[in-house]
């Protein structure tokens, strides 16, 4: 038996007391950090599209801690990426957003500096919008997706499905799919299933499916601002959904948040609109891209 009723646990000595309290907090600090989750765009101006805006805001408004960093060059290839790293090419605009939605932007960043900076647990990748329907300009991806696996064997490897242009854009890309946006479409579909298949990629983010799903439910309304970047509303809402619904599993028409416009960086969109966005968002995660793997020995 104890003496007093004194507790097996009680300890009088103020330091020993002091020492496990400090255990204990750095205990509390070790299980948040790992519990945030963090992710890496390799990109061009569609993952800025799809990554800089509403995300960050949709995961603080659903308790889920993220860590979200974009690297950016206008019109960037798989090509051009690789060719960057060889240099260490201090080429990016690097936009960064903590577990609290704090950003940051760092000029003339390389890809190496990027991605030693975070333990990242998801790395994306893509092609250049104007290519993004041809095979053969991927002839290089295994190669990058080696570099990152090289850098960080555990994360998971993406591919962000991107979108074709608007049915009257006048992207000097869009006559190589004939100047039609169902030929570009259908062209992007049939290439990342053929490379999903092919390299050691973990997922696909459908940002370009749930862009024509939100075209379908609006009566075919563009939803870019210029016939191929997304508009600043609804269509980076929708593809902000689509990430987030793709990394944490969670239904995206579950979300709490949307634009109300106190954001300069957004437009306003209604709980009407939004609730549209969720919608072509959950099709498209539902429906995406399922990775089965080539068979290597025959």
């Amino acid at each position: 038996m104890y003496q007093n009723n004194q507790l097996p646990f009680q300890n009088h000595n103020p330091k020993a007391m002091r020492k496990l309290g400090f255990t204990l907090i750095a205990l509390c600090i070790s299980l948040m950090v790992q519990a945030q989750i963090k992710v890496l765009g390799i990109g061009n101006s569609f993952s800025e599209d799809a990554l800089e805006q509403n995300l960050a805001e949709i995961a603080l408004s659903a308790n889920v801690p993220m860590v979200i960093g974009n690297l950016y060059i206008g019109g960037c290839s798989i090509d051009r990426h690789l060719d960057n790293i060889a240099k260490n090419e201090p080429a990016y605009r690097y936009t960064k957003f903590d577990a609290e939605g704090k950003k940051t932007i760092q000029h003339k960043v390389s890809l190496e500096s990027a991605i030693a900076e975070e333990q990242w647990d998801y790395v994306s990748v893509q092609q250049v919008s104007g290519q993004s329907g041809f095979y053969e300009s991927y002839a290089r991806l295994p190669e990058l997706i080696s570099w990152i696996k090289e850098k960080l064997p555990d994360a998971k490897i993406l591919f962000h499905q991107t979108w074709a242009y608007a049915k009257d854009s006048k992207h000097s890309d869009f006559p190589k799919y004939d100047s039609s946006q169902e030929k570009m479409y259908n062209a992007i579909n049939e290439v990342v299933e053929r490379i999903s298949q092919e390299n050691e990629i973990d997922d696909i983010v459908p940002s370009g499916p749930a862009i024509q799903n939100l075209r379908d439910l609006t009566a075919d309304y563009d939803n870019t601002r210029d016939g191929y970047h997304l508009s600043l509303g609804m269509g980076r809402y929708t593809a902000a959904c689509t990430w987030f619904a793709t990394i944490t599993g969670k239904n995206p028409e579950k979300i709490k948040y949307y634009p109300d416009g106190s954001d300069k960086r957004t437009n306003e969109i209604s709980l009407i609109q939004a609730r549209i966005c969720q919608k072509a968002a959950r099709m498209a995660v539902k429906k995406r891209i399922k990775i089965k793997k080539v068979n290597s020995s025959k």
